[in-house]
């Protein structure tokens, strides 16, 4: 038995290394046409490399669940959520400043100083693990040593690879930050695949994340040696102590910004599995995991692209037409296509990820009510770092996690998962409704203006969720002929739009 699962972890190993020099291949291939502009080969270069990898992930999820239970994979995701809100805050954002010195010998203090913070981060963290342990212990099904060991090593490798990866971003070896994109996909699913099929539970899982996070560290860590090798960079007590005080507004300010932000993605995890169980953080964890990939992609491609065009555009008191145009955008090509997910979801989540995860339908389709909105809302999060508006962005994120964190304590009340999934659903829609709403008139936009461009999608969708909500689940045919219908009115207004264009 010990030699079979060796020999099926040695099979899936050689599947990632052919997958990965795959997809390596595949991004040299295309940078070949990619633009000669600096700027925008970066981009595509790193949404591509993004987007192999996330596809790699989505592809192996109706394998996964397949070999791991809603309850494992709820309890990984307590465990990563865990993690998320540590590795935020473990270098004391300083790794955001490496790439801001002028000279490579300054950026280096500033990389030491973050690893300094990250080595007393995991001390801490790995002495408070075990008090963590009793805590999450029932959620998580692992004994205090084994989940010390994980958050010590999980917090510790996610850090690392935030700094070394910051230093190449200094460097602009986009090249190689492509490459650890894909080796993170492709060994971190790989290595759960390999795990589950040997039977490891949560702590293949677990184990899996951690090779994710990790993959590529090395290549980028010998490559900033190297750099500094070349260099002749030295590391002084001096220079530590100005590259702490120079850049201390990172730890002073931008450390709560950042923990607010992960804190509203991971705290939904963490709160379903102690107020509920890990079975339905499972099923969240899956949901999220699905629907939250078009924004991983493109959310983040769009927001790199606005940044320095906001800020011209500011600088000419021409923002609100920009962030107008884009409200419509995103709203066009997200409200509905995640509505008709919930329309769906009854059907097509048992057939996709197996019986065991029918009951996941309902979490899904909740889930997709809402992250439409945050579709919208999560480029346009970067204006107001463009307007310099950080302080607005620090009361919206709180907010907005104080309205979804409180939905969910509503449902606790009452003492019922569904309504707390109801409840968590409606606050979160509502809150980044709200979110972009404050973004546009933060550039001057009236609620006129903003009604004006997203009337359209908005009704699409919201007939199609009356659709799902309205007609019985035995008059299926009479609900996908609908939802064909209101397909075919959206792809019309996109085409002329674009034709518009």
């Amino acid at each position: 038995m010990l030699h079979a699962k060796r020999r099926r972890c040695a099979r899936a190993e050689n599947v990632a290394c052919q997958i990965a020099g795959m997809g390596v291949q595949v991004i040299e291939f295309f940078r070949r046409y990619l633009p000669k502009d600096g700027f925008a080969r970066n981009v595509a270069t790193l949404t591509g490399a993004t987007a192999f990898s996330q596809l790699v992930v989505l592809a192996a999820l109706p394998l996964l669940t397949r070999l791991y239970t809603p309850g494992e994979y709820g309890a990984a995701a307590v465990y990563a959520g865990l993690v998320g809100l540590i590795v935020v805050i473990a270098t004391f954002r300083y790794e955001l400043a490496i790439p801001l010195p002028r000279s490579d010998r300054a950026a280096l203090h500033v990389a030491m100083v973050a690893l300094i913070a990250l080595i007393a981060v995991v001390a801490v963290s790995g002495i408070a693990a075990p008090l963590m342990s009793s805590w999450l212990g029932q959620e998580t099904g692992l004994s205090a040593w084994v989940f010390s060991v994980l958050v010590v090593v999980g917090v510790a490798t996610a850090g690392c690879y935030q700094v070394v990866n910051y230093w190449a971003v200094r460097k602009s070896k986009f090249g190689a930050i492509a490459r650890t994109r894909i080796q993170q996909g492709v060994a971190g699913t790989t290595s759960q695949l390999a795990l589950g099929l040997a039977g490891f539970g949560t702590v293949g899982l677990i184990v899996g994340q951690i090779i994710g996070q990790g993959a590529g560290c090395a290549r980028l860590a010998a490559g900033m040696i190297a750099d500094n090798r070349a260099s002749g960079g030295r590391v002084r007590r001096r220079g530590l102590a100005w590259a702490a005080k120079r850049y201390r507004k990172f730890p002073l300010y931008d450390s709560w910004a950042g923990l607010l932000n992960i804190a509203g993605s991971q705290a939904p995890v963490l709160l379903f599995a102690t107020l509920f169980s890990p079975v339905l953080a499972g099923y969240y964890a899956l949901a999220y995991r699905l629907l939250s990939a078009p924004l991983g992609l493109v959310g983040k491609s769009v927001s790199q692209a606005l940044l320095p065009r906001i800020v011209e555009a500011n600088r000419r008191g021409e923002s609100g037409p920009l962030v107008l145009q884009l409200i419509g955008i995103l709203a066009m090509v997200s409200l509905l296509p995640f509505a008709v997910v919930t329309v769906a979801a009854a059907d097509v989540v048992p057939v996709l990820f197996g019986t065991e995860w029918a009951s996941a339908a309902p979490v899904v389709a909740w889930t997709a009510t809402w992250v439409g909105w945050q579709f919208i809302c999560s480029p346009l999060s970067v204006v107001l770092i463009g307007i310099e508006a950080q302080r607005l962005n620090t009361v919206l994120q709180a907010v907005l996690l104080i309205l979804r964190v409180s939905a969910l304590l509503v449902g606790t009340l009452h003492n019922s998962q569904t309504v707390a999934l109801v409840a968590f659903s409606i606050a979160s829609a509502m809150g980044y409704a709200g979110y972009t709403v404050a973004v546009g008139m933060a550039v001057n936009l009236s609620l006129r203006d903003m009604a004006r461009v997203v009337w359209k999608p908005a009704f699409l969708a919201g007939a199609c969720l009356a659709i799902s909500m309205i007609v019985p689940g035995d008059m299926s045919a009479v609900r996908y002929a609908t939802v064909v219908l209101l397909v075919g009115v959206w792809a019309w207004f996109v085409l002329r739009a674009g034709l518009r264009g």
